[in-house]
């Protein structure tokens, strides 16, 4: 284990023993290693079993270079409780698979993406924040099988999660994407996915499925997103799309309706059923929904919030006490008992 003590280091680091801790004294706003050479990675781990925690990683400005990079076959790797900024990509895996973990990372304002995954599969990205990149929050290019769970994407130029060019069979759960300037969620040539409690709120878009089939995009809250709730586009097919709350996307129509909610821009058929579109009228659904030559089933359909999106949470039961008649009796007349008392002592 190496500790590293406050302060701010001007030197580009590389990792190439295994079984290494590196990890500040305290946290990383008071400990910042800045690129000493900007055309190459602050931190650079070539082997497995390596922790990198509590660092600013920042200057790495050089055409594909990271404030933390996990290069080729590496893993089981955890990089945790780091903030990468101002680099060209925040946090980087390039063909690094097999149990890496991102866990609590803040990576914002990159010349390009803030976590970046290449060809690297079976990694778990956990609470890390990802905004005000100048392309994407979350990219995911040629990986699988990875799990992301609440991470939150937001304020980046344009999308806040990207799944693309075959990023098959990964898991997103209670992810946070919201005021990116294009898409929150964006599946490009990307299927069997599952989308599930997520929320993608106050972009352009909400999710957009392009040439993506066969996801499971269930339970996610979709609102206020100025131009599309849900975009399919382009042989997007078999799609299970249902349990979200899609409400308020596009604008809003004198008749109830909302342009967009949803738009099946494709020759397909898409099934988009048992959904809450915010209302249970069936002529403003129909009005929501804008069709190409594929048409879109939307019955039946929820009359009320989807229970599994987390937009919204069934309130608790009130818990009422279960009395017998005889133990009912008793209460009331303890009840009496205790009431007479304190007529009594008041009137003395």
């Amino acid at each position: 284990m190496i500790i590293v003590r406050d302060g701010t280091y001007n030197e580009n680091v590389n990792v190439n023993v295994a079984h290494l801790t590196i990890r500040s004294e305290n946290d990383s706003a008071v400990t910042t290693v800045t690129a000493s050479n900007p055309n190459d990675h602050v931190f650079d781990v070539s082997k497995d079993y390596v922790n990198i925690s509590g660092f600013t990683a920042t200057g790495a400005t050089g055409g594909g270079k990271a404030g933390i990079y996990l290069g080729s076959n590496v893993g089981h790797c955890n990089v945790s409780d780091n903030t990468a900024s101002n680099n060209y990509f925040g946090i980087y895996l390039y063909s690094s698979s097999n149990n890496n973990s991102l866990t609590n990372n803040t990576a914002n304002s990159n010349k390009w993406h803030g976590i970046y995954l290449v060809s690297s599969s079976y990694n778990n990205l956990t609470n890390n924040t990802a905004n005000s990149n100048n392309e994407y929050g979350i990219r995911l290019s040629s990986s699988s099988n990875n799990n992301l769970t609440n991470n939150t994407a937001y304020n980046n130029t344009q999308r806040g999660i990207y799944l693309y060019d075959h990023s098959n069979y990964n898991i997103l759960t209670n992810n946070n994407a919201y005021n990116n300037t294009w898409e929150g969620i964006y599946l490009r040539s990307s299927s069997n996915n599952t989308l599930m409690e997520n929320t993608a709120n106050s972009n352009y878009c909400g999710i957009y499925l392009y040439s993506s089939s066969n996801n499971n995009v269930s339970c996610n809250w979709v609102q206020n997103n100025s131009g599309y709730g849900f975009y399919l586009y382009y042989g997007s097919t078999g799609n299970t799309i249902e349990r979200n709350n899609i409400v308020m996307n596009g604008v809003s129509q004198g008749d109830g309706s909302y342009h967009w909610q949803f738009y099946n821009d494709q020759s397909n058929d898409v099934e988009a059923k048992n959904n809450w579109w915010g209302t249970d009228v069936p002529s403003e659904i129909a009005a929501s929904i804008r069709e190409d030559t594929g048409n879109v089933s939307y019955e039946p359909f929820l009359d009320s919030p989807s229970p599994c999106a987390p937009g919204y949470r069934q309130p608790a039961p009130i818990q009422v006490p279960a009395f017998s008649a005889i133990g009912l009796l008793a209460l009331i007349g303890i009840l009496s008992v205790v009431l007479a008392v304190a007529t009594k002592r008041r009137k003395g």
